[in-house]
């Protein structure tokens, strides 16, 4: 007879996400269906908050680097605008694979924050003051930044 054994689900997962769907196979395997849809739900909520954060921190980077090509036009750099590609590139790839993550999700929920952020990290790391009090959509994700492109061949 098998004793069944109730979780700490948030713990668990935030210990070892390996150890915690091990857990959930060995309660769906005990018959305790309840704490095995405890520890999905969970496991769940937990991998959204992760998306979530990941997009936030993207775009936060993303924002602070279009703010310092706003007002440093001296000193943009192919390395702002390889950061500023990568960045778009790592949203775009979550909002098209995961489906609690989207463009609402990014508007609504997290641009405000990423922006408060992204200003305060482009203000540090240019030891000057931002004036821009927002950012469009179209010039966080649109726009183009790029330098000229060398036309020398090698």
């Amino acid at each position: 007879m098998t004793i069944a054994t109730t979780y700490d689900w948030a713990e668990l997962i935030a210990t070892s996400e390996y150890d915690a769907l091990l857990a959930i196979r060995e309660a769906l395997r005990d018959g305790d269906l309840e704490d095995a849809e405890a520890g999905l739900q969970e496991l769940i909520d937990t991998v959204v908050r992760i998306h979530r954060i990941t997009v936030g921190s993207h775009l936060r980077q993303l924002m602070a680097h279009v703010l310092k090509w706003k007002i440093q036009p001296g000193f943009r750099s192919r390395s702002w605008a390889t950061t500023i590609m990568n960045a778009r590139d790592e949203i775009d790839d979550i909002l098209k694979s995961v489906p609690t993550v989207t463009e609402d999700v990014v508007r609504d929920e997290l641009w405000d924050d990423a922006f408060r952020r992204g200003k305060k990290l482009a203000e540090a790391e240019t030891g000057l003051k931002m004036t821009i009090s927002n950012l469009t959509w179209a010039e966080v994700f649109d726009d183009e930044y790029l330098l000229p492109v060398n036309d020398e061949t090698f």
